[in-house]
């Protein structure tokens, strides 16, 4: 066995690397949970922005779902020697390297230009709110939720300041309410600032994940016919 393809290293190798797929599988958890959050938060940035975020988020997220149960085959199959569970595990390692590509691709495009386009769309909305009742529900609902006042702050408002800056508004209330109080000094540039590392930690732990899989598939294979 060991004359064939070094099986006995090799199943040492898989067990470790595994288990350190588990750990990054569930690094991607934690980065896609914190991208569905924020867009749960605020869901009129993305829609200001013209963004589809939700769709980014929920695959970040599902792919580190679907690295943890692809480790724990790979980890499995190795202790159990079982070729049919390292078999299973290499085709899944292929479909989970297109999925990662497709991570990769869109948080590299996104990575440049997300934070971008949401200042952007939220400073035209401030300057062009006017009695655009739509308009003001988006930003009232941006602001009370994520406790901030236009992008850059107060000063982004040139007339009137909407009651979300002063943590005057709540869901329910009339979307043209405005500020007759101290406002939140914070913009939301700062809110959305965190966006940039998490999509650029997606992008270097995709790449970096791709690469090891590539070597983890050859394994897998040689350690499956040594079975």
């Amino acid at each position: 066995m060991a004359k064939t393809c070094g099986a006995s290293v090799i199943k040492l190798a898989l067990i470790i690397i595994n288990l350190v797929f588990l750990v990054l599988g569930c690094v991607v958890i934690y980065v896609g949970y914190n991208l569905v959050d924020i867009n749960i938060q605020a869901p009129g940035a993305f829609t200001l922005a013209d963004i589809n975020f939700k769709s980014i988020s929920w695959v970040v997220l599902a792919t580190g779902v679907i690295i943890v149960l692809i480790a724990a085959f790979g980890f499995f199959g190795s202790c159990c020697e079982s070729s049919a569970m390292l078999n299973l595990y290499g085709f899944l390692l292929i479909a989970l390297i297109a999925a990662q590509i497709y991570v990769v691709v869109r948080s590299i495009k996104s990575n440049d230009n997300i934070e971008e386009k949401i200042r952007t769309g939220i400073l035209d909305a401030i300057n062009k709110m006017n009695n655009n009742t739509k308009t003001k529900l988006v930003l009232q609902e941006i602001q009370s939720k994520l406790k901030c006042c236009g992008w850059n702050g107060v000063s982004d408002y040139k007339k009137e300041i909407l009651a979300s800056c002063c943590d005057q508004w709540k869901d329910g209330d009339d979307p043209g309410k405005l500020c007759d109080g101290s406002s939140y000094e914070d913009g939301c540039k700062s809110k959305f600032e965190f966006l940039t590392k998490y999509l650029g930690s997606s992008t270097a732990i995709g790449i970096v994940a791709i690469l090891i899989q590539l070597v983890l598939i050859f394994a897998a294979c040689c350690l499956a016919r040594d079975f």
